[in-house]
């Protein structure tokens, strides 16, 4: 399952992260668009890509790191903090996204612990 669903998620930002960069602007879809946020995307996909076809442990990790940035990313866009909303032009929208795309990073990545027993 966590294999699966990284590679999704990877081909999902990249998607997303590439229809940033050529569609343009400040929004797409009531999410904020930076050129910033942009690449985050585009560079979460590949990491996740990679991860995921480097073997279950790599896939484990990646989730639950990727699980707490995003969280961390969801929580700064809740409090409203300049720097970060600024910098990601975040929204409602785009806060709920992060805070759900944590949450199941951090499950799939927490409940794969079988694979990385010694």
């Amino acid at each position: 399952m966590a294999k699966t669903y990284t590679l999704i998620l990877g081909a999902v930002f990249l998607i997303i992260g590439i229809m940033g960069y050529v569609k343009g602007g400040t929004e797409m879809y009531g999410f904020g668009l930076t050129p910033t946020h942009n690449l985050i995307h585009v560079l979460t996909g590949v990491i996740a890509v990679a991860s995921a076809l480097a073997g279950m442990k790599f896939t484990r990790w990646f989730c639950l790191i990727f699980g707490a940035v995003y969280g961390l990313v969801a929580i700064a866009g809740f409090l409203n903090i300049p720097a970060v909303v600024q910098m990601l032009n975040l929204t409602l929208a785009g806060n709920m996204l992060h805070l759900i795309v944590a949450l199941s990073a951090g499950y799939v990545g927490y409940t794969n612990k079988a694979c990385c027993k010694a």
